[in-house]
């Protein structure tokens, strides 16, 4: 009944091919290919399906009386009795599928040279083995989930778009010994693995290779990457060479080499040019060379390489993202980088020291939580467009940007135990230009910290936080003018010791700033001798305030000394003078101190109600 219905299916298949043929002339039926022609009926079907279960001998006669010239197509699916498949008559084809058989053990065409489209041979539960060892030309292979499949011999192809391996648990060797040229190789999930030989190949355009037992990968004849290479997951892999590896596509291929346990060394030839480069999670790491690399046109990512101590890329000048984390690199070193938007550094115990001595402009820099570096030195950074942000590095004792000019968003210093100098002798403005970004500069919890260096700082575009640097005593801006945007929402100095403030030259802090508040419990002096606009200013020390200097307020709501420790008599009497002497007079204003008045500072008082303010003294 099988036989019967295989019969009635492929006569139909006839049929709708014979169906197409002229009635009379060269097709016809007393044609040179009619039934009475040279080749009769011997044409052939233009598709062979084989299913259900057909047995071999059964195959063996479809084959036999059905195969011929106008055959393009193969199609053995879902068959229970099949078990080997063996065409030496088939040359040619336009599509192989092998799919679903139960019992297919081997397949076996060994004269097939080209099959024009693809070959596809999937979920065969017990192949062991495929046999095309003459086949030189294909578009793409896809050869999955064969749980047994031992041997693949594809030894002629030198012709092919694509090749994809996956989920063959068995297989250990491939070999390709004549390749040259492929667009695409994708190797996943074949844990037994080991032998792969892709000796002669030249160019390629992506390169994957994942979850296999390969102990190194070298191509030794690999000059040109268009796309992409992509090894993760090779737990035995050693090591990784393409000694000639030196081509790739106008904007650099994309190369991502991670959690490869036992990996290495790698060495990535004469490549000049990467698009994104990723090395992660590769525990054993110690070398990686890629010498010659001079620009990545995306992103550089390295981290969680353990054993990484040190690398170097001697000639990369352009790289628009640099992330490197969790190593134990000693030294990062890009010192002919010119032209990067973004650097991150962070969690880097053994880090020590970092170089970047030829770059000059940069959107963003994080530098966190490298327990060891010491020092941090930009030397020739002028402008930063985005945020710099330095934190958590418990050993950093300095930090210096000798050059630096601007920073258009925030800058960030905080939570460095050990730091002692922080120096920005050119730095003129923070926050930049734009009223809608929310940005702040930000002095925190640098325990050793004493001295604050940012002696040409003229504008501070956002909020302004200066707390908690335990060592700090004097705070200083000589050449500050302006502090805050229309959302900057802070003016803080906090928790530090200082005794003495002095901002000089500050004429406005934004009234989006709801106070200035000033929370120092050793705090004598106070200095805000051009500050005009402001919206609160509220001063709280436990020291008595000998010196405080406002003599130029007149934009504001209110002014609050009321410090535990309250003001000296002698500041008392300076601040009421001060601000009686104001022109044209202020009125309106919440005016409260504490402290004990003269009979010249009852005058002055009693001058300022009659103007129209609010005085508080207690």
């Amino acid at each position: 009944m099988k036989y019967i219905f295989l019969r009635f299916l492929l006569i139909t298949l006839a049929i709708t091919v014979l169906s197409c043929e002229g009635e009379d002339g060269m097709d016809g039926i007393n044609g040179e290919d009619g039934v009475d022609g040279v080749n009769g009926s011997n044409d052939g079907l233009e598709f062979l399906v084989f299913a259900g279960d057909v047995t071999n001998e059964e195959a063996t006669q479809i084959i036999a009386e059905n195969f011929g010239k106008n055959t393009h197509t193969l199609l053995v699916i879902n068959t229970t009795e099949l078990t080997s498949l063996e065409l030496p008559d088939i040359t040619s084809l336009v599509r192989l599928e092998v799919k679903d058989n139960k019992t297919l053990q081997s397949i076996a065409i060994p004269n097939l040279t080209s099959v024009t489209q693809d070959i596809d041979i999937y979920a065969n539960d017990v192949l062991a083995s495929i046999n095309l060892e003459a086949l030189s030309n294909v578009s793409r292979i896809d050869i999955e989930n064969n749980a047994t499949l031992t041997n693949v011999n594809l030894n002629a192809l030198s012709g092919i778009s694509g090749i994809q391996f996956r989920e063959n648990q068995l297989l250990e060797t491939l070999a390709f010994p004549v390749l040259k040229e492929i667009n695409f190789i994708s190797l996943r999930s074949l844990p037994n693995l080991s032998n792969l030989d892709l000796n002669t190949l030249e160019t390629a355009g992506s390169i994957s290779l994942t979850s296999t037992k390969m102990s190194s990968f070298i191509l030794p004849k690999l000059t040109t990457l268009s796309s992409s290479l992509s090894l993760s997951s090779n737990e035995d892999m050693i090591s990784v060479a393409i000694p000639l590896l030196a081509n790739s596509s106008e904007d650099g291929a994309d190369i991502s080499i991670q959690s490869n346990t036992n990996l290495t060394t790698i060495n990535l030839g004469n490549l000049d040019k990467i698009e994104r480069f990723t090395i992660n999670n590769n525990q054993n790491l110690s070398l990686f060379e890629a010498n010659e690399l001079v620009a990545i046109t995306n992103r550089f990512t390295l981290s969680n390489n353990e054993n990484l101590s040190s690398f170097s890329l001697p000639k990369l000048v352009s790289i628009p993202s640099l992330t490197i984390s969790q190593s134990n690199l000693l030294n990062i070193n890009f010192n002919a980088l010119q032209e990067i938007s973004f650097i991150s550094i962070e969690e880097n115990e053994k880090l020590e020291a970092l170089g970047f001595s030829s770059l000059t402009k940069i959107d963003r820099i994080t530098i966190s939580e490298n327990k060891i570096v010491s020092s941090i030195s930009f030397d020739a950074l002028e402008t930063i467009e985005g945020s710099l942000t330095i934190s958590d590095n418990e050993n950093l004792k300095t930090i210096i940007f000798p050059n630096l000019t601007s920073i258009n968003n925030s800058l960030s210093i905080g939570l460095n135990t050990a730091l002692e100098t922080l120096s920005f002798p050119l730095l003129s403005s923070t926050g930049g230009d734009n009223p809608e970004i929310r940005s702040s500069f930000s002095v925190f919890s640098n325990t050793l910290l004493n001295n604050l260096d940012f002696p040409n700082l003229v504008t501070v575009n956002g909020s302004f936080v200066v707390s908690s640097n335990n060592a700090l005593s004097t705070i200083v801006f000589p050449l500050l003018t302006s502090v805050g945007n229309d959302i900057a929402n802070s003016f803080i100095i906090s928790d530090n010791t200082v005794t003495s403030i002095t901002f000089p030259n500050l004429e406005l802090v934004n009234k989006n700033i709801r106070e200035i508040s000033i929370r120092e419990n050793v705090l004598e002096m106070l200095n805000f001798t051009k500050l005009v606009t402001f919206n609160i200013l509220d001063v709280d020390s436990t020291a008595i305030l000998t010196s405080v200097n406002i003599s130029s307020a007149q934009d504001f709501f209110r002014l609050e000394l009321e410090s535990p420790g309250s003001l000296s008599n002698a500041a008392v009497e300076s601040v009421l003078n001060q601000l009686v002497s104001i022109t044209p007079a202020i009125t309106g204003k919440s005016i409260r101190i504490k402290g004990v008045l003269s009979a010249q500072a009852i005058t002055d008082r009693d001058t300022l109600v009659a103007n129209g303010n609010s005085i508080s003294i207690r």
